[in-house]
């Protein structure tokens, strides 16, 4: 068998897949579940899903969402981690990129803490916020979220530099 012909048959048994992918792609499409059963490429709320292998089993966004392929429809973290990355699909839209990858990605990217401490962490709370996620947060934690995504957004940045800038001795 020649080299083309063996690449041809090993993608041969993925193109089913991605090809029901496309058939059921649906960017309107807001059921957790349909992300989950795709194979490689869907959509959620307006954003390109595609399952990713080779993250560690982390999920990831970056305006669009990169699902680890090891999460499983019908099951609540899962569900949860898709609400999750569109919530910061959200963060970006509303920081912009530069804002995001400082804000958020960086800090999340360092991050060690795991389960109910990490998800309390400002970027992820307001992440599991703004995607929907109703998940148990350490006490205080969404308010210092909230308050740590508005000292990003663009326009408070730019009312400090100018109030710092009119400050008496500046």
């Amino acid at each position: 068998m020649t080299e083309k012909r063996g690449a041809e048959k090993r993608s041969g048994a993925r193109r089913p897949g991605i090809i029901n992918d496309l058939r059921n792609l649906s960017f309107k499409n807001g059921d957790e579940d349909k992300v989950l059963d795709a194979r490689f490429i869907s959509a959620y709320k307006g954003k390109l899903a595609v399952k990713k292998a080779g993250t560690g089993g982390r999920s990831f966004s970056l305006g669009v969402l990169f699902i680890s392929p090891e999460l499983k429809a019908g099951n609540r973290y899962s569900i949860d981690t898709v609400k999750h990355e569109y919530g910061h699909t959200v963060q970006l839209k509303r920081l912009g990129l530069a804002v995001y990858l400082k804000a958020v990605a960086r800090p999340s990217m360092k991050s060690k803490e795991t389960g109910r401490e990490y998800y309390s962490l400002p970027w992820e709370v307001t992440a599991d916020m703004l995607g929907g996620v109703e998940r148990e947060h350490a006490e205080g934690s969404e308010e210092r979220g909230e308050a740590y995504l508005a000292d990003w957004l663009p326009r408070r940045r730019a009312k400090k530099a100018s109030e710092m800038k009119n400050r008496p001795g500046c």
